[in-house]
């Protein structure tokens, strides 16, 4: 009877380690895609900054730049970081998009910059319909840039 006892307890406890390792786990996964998607956005807001002041000033993007596909403020990027084309292929992990607009205050002299990440597999679902909360890595990043 002592062992059966034991037997259960040690079961028990070994149910409970193994939800425990199982949340681990997700966290584990959803860091390291946060943290593909942080990269991705400030690889974006540094080319942005970098690029010649001319071609950021006329580059303003339209108001919803940031929520749909937009011809030259958006593109997709596999698990190796490169961009792999429009719409979502299945070789996407990552949709970008990236809008211009002018700084409120100085909209001649300034402007701002705004890169938004979200997983492939939530853009597809929200171009088909399927409503859902924030994903774990999504991620908005927003920088201003001025002319010298």
């Amino acid at each position: 009877m002592e062992v059966l006892v034991a037997t259960l307890l040690v079961a028990a406890a070994a149910a409970g380690v193994a939800d425990l390792v199982v949340i681990a786990i997700r966290s584990i996964q959803d860091a390291r895609d946060e943290t593909a998607a942080a990269l991705l956005a400030v690889q974006k807001i540094e080319e942005l900054r970098g690029a010649e002041w001319p071609s950021v000033a006329a580059a303003l993007s339209p108001a919803d730049a940031l929520d749909q596909e937009t011809p030259g403020f958006a593109d997709v990027v596999d698990a190796s970081g490169q961009v792999v084309g429009a719409g979502v292929p299945r070789s996407a992990l990552y949709v970008r998009r990236w809008s211009v607009g002018p700084l409120p205050g100085d909209p001649a002299r300034g402007r701002v910059l705004r890169v938004y990440v979200t997983p492939a597999r939530r853009e597809a679902a929200r171009v088909a319909g399927a409503a859902s909360s924030r994903a774990h890595a999504e991620v908005l990043f927003a920088t201003a840039r001025t002319l010298r």
